[in-house]
């Protein structure tokens, strides 16, 4: 397994000056490269020829080596060969891709046509293979090594735990205007540190997950040993949703200014946009971490969670307004990450119809009528009566539909059998503990439901 870590520095105005003149030449370098396999492309000849074809991979190769000798260590001799070979390596990354996505579009697969892979304009961005990065953790020192001449020693923020064989380092400028580097760590370990003993923790606990919107996790503990619900956890997602919807303004009013001047993007545009990103990921990530301690402390050992694959498909239209900045992916990853770190056995399942069986029974309940006011009790249907709600066939009650749809992500791997109390007391969501988002505790906070005695003293 390989790790990527986000390290920020701050470069002189020297080394920033020199950082921009790197990356200019870089996409130069790529974009020469890049032009060779073009016309390469429209003389008819193979795009990538492999050694099953031996003339077209000799002339490739030939071609290739008169356009590195003669052309670029000519116009760049300040850079090492290794600096070289690492765009090379980029461009053959990107030729393949598009390849790949030439022969979908030949077969039919695809809609539309993709185009030559030629670099964005205004990206600020180059990459240092592994023989050329050191770190020194002590002094916080990256050594980026281009050249003999070439050395650049940046100061990073931060400490640096991860131990382990240091691969490639990608520097990139982002919009906020600070300079990043992402540094590949392979097989990574972390030091070992003294671990606190959790007074009286459950064993045998199991959880089941749901991912949301208004929910980002609903949980539902099992007890594998008894066979019965411990309790359930909601973590609130509704943070995320009104940052999304205040930046949405903020990005429709920049849009607005710009389309008066007839201009597409500009730089506060495209640094609204990073903070939308960066702020939702933030957050959404102290939630993780919170809920997953939270576990930890109670003894949890494995987790089930319902993969959130195509999941604003088939949604309407304002569901996928809210779920276009979204990233489920990174969520997912970062779920996967913080669940080896903290010992859980991870296992994905799919949540198809998960939200529409009944707990109790197993069978599927589609409701006919829509949604309808419970209130009034018009077209009172079972299953979906309102977004976040399910009705019971079975029990005639209303249930939290994320934690009915944990449950039965659970149930998709184990055989579990509830009695009605158990189903009432923890899929209603009453007794449930919730984890926000609270200002006036400055960060992530955590209210205990009223009956959820029994997960309280492992949470203090």
């Amino acid at each position: 397994m390989n790790v990527v870590i986000k390290l920020k520095f701050y470069p002189s105005k020297t080394q920033e000056e020199l950082l921009k003149t790197i990356t200019l030449d870089y996409l130069n370098i790529k974009k020469q490269y890049l032009h060779f396999h073009y016309l390469r492309l429209k003389q008819g000849k193979p795009l990538l020829p492999t050694k099953s074809q031996p003339r077209a991979y000799e002339e490739y190769k030939l071609e290739k080596s008169n356009f590195y000798n003669k052309k670029l260590r000519q116009d760049y001799p300040q850079y090492a060969s290794r600096f070289l070979q690492a765009v090379e390596r980029e461009v053959i990354q990107d030729l393949k891709s598009y390849q790949a996505k030439l022969k979908d579009y030949q077969k039919g697969r695809g809609k539309h046509k993709p185009s030559y892979p030629w670099p964005r304009e205004k990206s600020l961005r180059f990459v240092v293979k592994n023989n050329g990065v050191k770190i020194d953790r002590e002094k916080r020192l990256l050594t980026l090594t281009l050249s003999k001449d070439l050395k650049l020693e940046l100061k990073f923020k931060g400490k640096f735990y991860w131990v382990g064989e240091v691969g490639k380092a990608e520097v990139r400028r982002e919009a906020d205007g600070h300079w990043y580097a992402y540094i590949t760590i392979r097989n990574p370990k972390k030091p070992k540190k003294e671990k606190k003993q959790v007074k009286a923790p459950r064993k045998h606990l199991i959880a089941g997950i749901d991912l949301g919107l208004n929910n980002l996790m609903a949980i539902v503990l099992y007890d594998k040993a008894t066979g019965e619900l411990v309790g359930s956890i909601l973590v609130k997602g509704r943070v995320l949703k009104a940052v999304m919807f205040k930046y949405q303004k903020l990005i429709a009013k920049i849009q607005q200014g710009l389309s008066a001047n007839n201009q597409k993007t500009s730089r506060r545009l495209r640094k609204a946009y990073w903070r939308l990103v960066k702020t939702l990921e933030s957050l959404s990530r102290m939630l993780v971490v919170k809920a997953f301690k939270i576990l930890k402390a109670l003894g949890v050992k494995e987790l089930v969670v319902g993969d959130v694959k195509n999941i604003p498909r088939d949604r309407i239209r304002k569901v996928n307004f809210m779920l276009q900045y979204w990233s489920y992916y990174k969520l997912k990853k970062f779920i996967e990450f913080k669940s080896e770190q903290f010992g859980f056995k991870l296992k994905w399942v799919s949540e198809a119809f998960t939200s529409l069986t009944d707990p109790l029974t197993g069978e599927v309940v589609k409701s006919s009528g829509g949604e309808c006011s419970l209130v009034t009790g018009k077209h009172l249907v079972f299953g979906r009566v309102f977004r976040g709600l399910f009705k019971s066939p079975s029990l005639g009650k209303v249930l939290n539909a994320d934690l009915v749809s944990a449950f039965n992500v659970l149930r998709k791997v184990y055989n579990i059998t509830p009695s009605l109390t158990q189903v009432v007391r923890v899929l209603s969501g009453g007794s449930s503990v919730v984890v926000s988002f609270q200002k006036s505790l400055g960060g992530v906070g955590v209210r205990v439901g009223g009956s959820a005695q029994a997960l309280k003293p492992s949470l203090v």
